[in-house]
């Protein structure tokens, strides 16, 4: 189930590659639309791509199925070339790296993102992690070594917790500076304020945590990015639901705590593997989507299968708290909720990040008096497509859009969104209008609203200069309704006959927010 064609890669290609690379470079388009950005913004920037994931089984797979390799299963089995695949779509130039360090691999993944963003090697960043299993043979292989839950429950932190439970899953983020998004009018889900990694070295066993190591960890990372862990109210744990894992976890939290605060019990603990299981080089970013989900909608939610507590945790002393109830998450007046984030790798790496939801806000410009309509384009590559895209930004409007300004929308839907042959647009002064359009647009069964030019979007100078004068003098002002929307006209049609619109210029001097519209909808 994969939309190759939309991603320039043959139906052939597509086949012999690990559903890990499938999944995560749509994903990874996700974030990007997500945060408002297109293609042709991305083009040439020092984004970095950082991705956890592990070798993949695919290739096995196919040996199943008697499926001769060649040199598309060479490359698309290839962890490398899973990470570059949207560097190699984009034209991006910032590192492209995959990373295992097993359990905590997205979670270091997004630690070396920052990391690259301080340093100057990345303007921007694409963070996450990837884990397919596309045959039992990992999953035979962790119940040998006696890791998995019998009966497939994950109890994080309960007397009864017997083993981990393995599930699937992709994620990503798209990372900036808080200096850099709040200039881009970007729309920001939380701001990490300090992350670290470092290694168990010699245990008890090459697999066997390290308490010492997790709690000096943690502590280097409130040292250095001078961070008080009073502050923290809730911790994303790695909580894999282990008799003996869990509760070296809680010791070091607690003596990572304990340098700076005697309180008891006043910080939620949970874990996101209760409720999808443990998904492996992916578990940190779905522990990092799931806090960044509480902050947007300021509610804990419990962290589920825990009745008793493990007899090898000391609760009641500790900073800490196992959340079992859906409830509001408090703070203070103008002091943002924070929270901590930890993964670790069976491979001894360990990764801690400290998370706070964004309290500031881009600085938007007023209204412009001549701003009396706004164009909606929008457009996908198949008509499927574009019809789901619209079905999905009616939704949208009905459950989100209403908070949101009219003009944002448009320049999302303009500057931040790449532009296909398949198009349609209007002129709205109003989110209602744009639902009113798009019924009207899914009920013309012959679609005549579309433009389809297989040949794709056309480059003639002269009309494309038509588009720029047009623009320049909406830009002036000063003229009345009528006139101004004719001119809009001009450029909804020349839109429509496939030229490509400088739309940042038509928003160029005033601050507008991209916001987070509905993604792509791929054609499978």
């Amino acid at each position: 189930m994969f939309d190759p064609l939309f991603f320039n890669i043959s139906p052939k290609e597509a086949e012999f590659m690990d559903p890990q690379q499938r999944l995560f470079l749509e994903e990874a388009w996700k974030a990007i639309e997500d945060a408002g950005y297109s293609n042709e913004e991305l083009k040439g920037k020092k984004c970095g791509v950082f991705v956890g994931c592990a070798p993949g089984d695919y290739r096995r797979k196919m040996g199943e199925y008697n499926i001769s390799p060649e040199a598309y299963s060479f490359m698309g089995n290839n962890e490398a070339i899973l990470a570059s695949r949207i560097s190699y779509l984009l034209n991006l130039k910032g590192p492209s790296i995959s990373i295992n360090t097993a359990c905590s691999s997205s979670l270091v993944a997004l630690h070396l993102a920052c990391e690259s963003i301080h340093n100057g090697t990345s303007e921007m960043a694409l963070a996450g992690g990837v884990s397919i299993m596309n045959t039992p043979d990992s999953y035979i292989l962790a119940s040998q070594a006696g890791m998995l839950s019998a009966d497939g429950r994950c109890r994080a932190f309960d007397q009864r917790a017997n083993g981990f439970v393995p599930s699937e899953g992709v994620g990503v983020v798209m990372l900036k500076s808080l200096e850099a998004a709040l200039e881009d009018g970007d729309h920001v889900y939380g701001v990490i304020t300090g992350s670290g990694i470092n290694q168990d070295g010699k245990t008890n066993g090459i697999t066997a945590p390290s308490a010492p190591s997790q709690t000096a960890l943690e502590q280097e990372v409130y040292d250095r990015y001078e961070i008080n862990p009073e502050t923290i109210s809730y911790v994303e744990t790695h909580g894999t639901g282990t008799k003996l894992g869990d509760p070296i976890e809680i010791d070091a939290l607690t003596d990572g705590f304990r340098k700076y605060t005697t309180q008891t019990q006043y910080c939620a603990v949970g874990s996101v593997k209760t409720n999808i299981g443990h998904t492996l080089a992916a578990a940190g970013v779905a522990g990092l989507i799931k806090v960044l989900l509480c902050m947007k909608h300021q509610t804990l939610v419990p962290s589920i299968h825990y009745e008793k507590q493990n007899e090898h945790i000391n609760f009641k002393d500790s900073p800490f708290y196992v959340n079992t109830e859906t409830k509001p998450w408090k703070a203070e007046e103008g002091t943002p909720r924070t929270a901590a984030i930890s993964s670790f790798g069976f491979s001894g790496t360990n990764a801690h990040v400290v998370i706070r939801e964004a309290i500031e806000q881009p600085v938007l410009s007023v209204k412009r008096q001549e701003e009396i309509s706004y164009i909606i384009p929008i457009s996908a590559k198949t008509e499927t497509s574009l019809r789901q895209k619209l079905e999905d930004l009616k939704q949208w409007l009905n459950d989100e859009g209403k908070v949101h300004r009219l003009e944002d929308v448009a320049y999302t839907l303009s500057v931040g969104r790449s532009h296909y042959p398949i198009r349609v647009a209007f002129t709205v002064t109003n989110h209602e209008e744009i639902k009113q359009k798009i019924k009207a647009i899914l009920n013309d069964s012959d679609t005549k609203d579309y433009f389809i030019d297989t040949q794709s979007m056309k480059q003639e100078t002269t009309m494309n200069q038509v588009g720029e004068v047009f623009i320049k003098e909406l830009n002036k002002g000063g003229m009345e309704e009528e006139e101004y929307k004719k001119k809009q006209n001009v450029l909804i049609e020349l839109y429509l006959q496939g030229y490509r619109l400088p739309w940042e210029t038509l928003y160029r001097g005033q601050k507008y927010q991209r916001i987070s519209l509905p993604s792509y909808p791929f054609d499978r």
